[in-house]
């Protein structure tokens, strides 16, 4: 009789270390959730930061380019006057200078396509992760109830039926597992 008591004991003993256990695991995986997310966060913003670097350079790029042809309009007037080989060599120059203008533009709507993408993504993932999350705590919680629940009924059966059983076990707060 008192074996099965004892044993009784060490098996809610040991249902109570797994629950702790359990909970344990879900903490260490809301953990890494948070710091996979916050990493995920600092590339969007250092990705965001890189954009707005290449927007900047973009303006520039855009107003030299405007001076540019403001240029070449007046080497052109005074070329046409003048006819001088240098007008030449300074309109191949603009030539190829527009170029590099475009090829930038080109890099730049790239640039901007990758971050949305990356953007999206990063929702996608996050919103798989909170599902993912929700759905582990749930189903922890659930079992975690249940298994309260029959160590619950356990004890009270226990009790009910030794009324000497809580002197039996060696509990410094008896009355704490009774309030379980």
């Amino acid at each position: 009789f008192y074996r099965n008591a004892i044993a009784r004991q060490q098996n809610l003993q040991d249902n109570i270390g797994e629950l702790l256990r359990i909970e344990e695991e879900k903490r260490k995986a809301v953990e890494h959730a948070t710091k996979q997310e916050q990493a995920v966060r600092e590339e969007l913003h250092q990705t965001t930061a890189e954009l707005n670097a290449v927007k900047g350079v973009l303006k520039t790029e855009r107003l030299k380019n405007s001076a540019a042809e403001v240029g070449s309009t007046i080497l052109d007037g005074i070329g046409s006057m003048i006819g001088t080989s240098k007008v030449k060599r300074q309109e191949q120059e603009i030539r190829v200078l527009r170029q590099e203008v475009t090829a930038r533009d080109e890099m730049i709507e790239i640039l901007q396509t990758k971050i949305q993408t990356m953007q999206s993504d990063h929702s996608q993932e996050l919103t798989a992760m909170q599902a993912r999350h929700a759905a582990q705590t749930a189903n922890l919680t659930k079992r975690h109830e249940k298994e309260m629940s029959l160590l619950k009924t356990a004890l009270s059966k226990a009790v009910k039926w030794f009324p000497y059983f809580l002197s039996l076990i060696h509990i410094s707060e008896p009355t704490r597992l009774l309030s379980i």
